[in-house]
């Protein structure tokens, strides 16, 4: 069976193919296939704030989500137990409240659901990189 922290890994790579659809779909709704297909321009009808917010949901989603493979590359090494097995699935949680609540406009929410997942991240690297630290940046 697959590492707790690469099936994370691959929930949020599902989390983010349905959150790239999300603003295809309000694009769609508002400019018709036809123009969306096509090549927007500055005289089309603006889109609505959660379409925008859905776009940039799903762009948080992708810079948080290198740092985290990268974490989850390092497991893969040995260093998987239950501290690196439930930060990760935290930070699963967390990214997909925060990307949730991003769209719907809850800014307080959205905020402490990024900081749970930084957390998360944070106690993974942690966790495995320790016994790194004093060499990390010395090769």
């Amino acid at each position: 069976m697959a590492p707790v922290e690469f099936i994370c890994l691959l929930q949020l790579a599902v989390i983010a193919i349905v959150l790239a659809m999300v603003p295809v779909v309000g694009k769609v709704q508002v400019w018709g296939i036809r123009r969306y297909v096509g090549h927007p321009t500055d005289g089309d009808a603006p889109l609505p704030a959660w379409v925008q917010r859905s776009e940039r949901a799903h762009l948080n989603l992708m810079e948080n989500m290198i740092p985290f493979a990268v974490i989850v590359a390092g497991t893969m090494f040995g260093v998987s137990n239950e501290t690196t097995q439930l930060g990760a699935e935290i930070f699963v949680v967390a990214r997909l409240v925060q990307a949730i609540v991003h769209i719907l406009g809850i800014p307080w929410v959205r905020s402490a659901a990024f900081l749970v997942s930084i957390g998360a991240m944070v106690a993974i690297v942690a966790e495995i990189g320790v016994p790194y630290l004093p060499t990390l940046f010395l090769h």
